[in-house]
């Protein structure tokens, strides 16, 4: 009976875990997404926020001199 239990309680854990981590994916790909339509247009204000809500969020929050040089670089192709 205590097997069963663990086991349910295991199934429960990795089911739960693959929901949260297919949202997860399914946000950063909107984020993206929006990014990569922004630098199409002609608002680079509006793709630097895009591109630092993209970077923030594929790094937990925390972005870097790097990211930010990603989002100048991908700027400069802008129309």
């Amino acid at each position: 009976m205590l097997t069963a239990i663990i086991i349910v309680f295991i199934l429960a854990g990795t089911v739960t875990y693959l929901i949260v981590k297919n949202g997860m994916v399914c946000r950063e790909e909107q984020l993206y997404s929006v990014y990569q339509k922004a630098l199409t247009g002609t608002d680079k204000e509006a793709a630097v926020r895009a591109g630092q809500a993209y970077y923030r969020y594929i790094k937990n929050k925390k972005l870097s001199y790097f990211d930010e040089q990603a989002i100048v670089k991908d700027l400069m192709r802008m129309n």
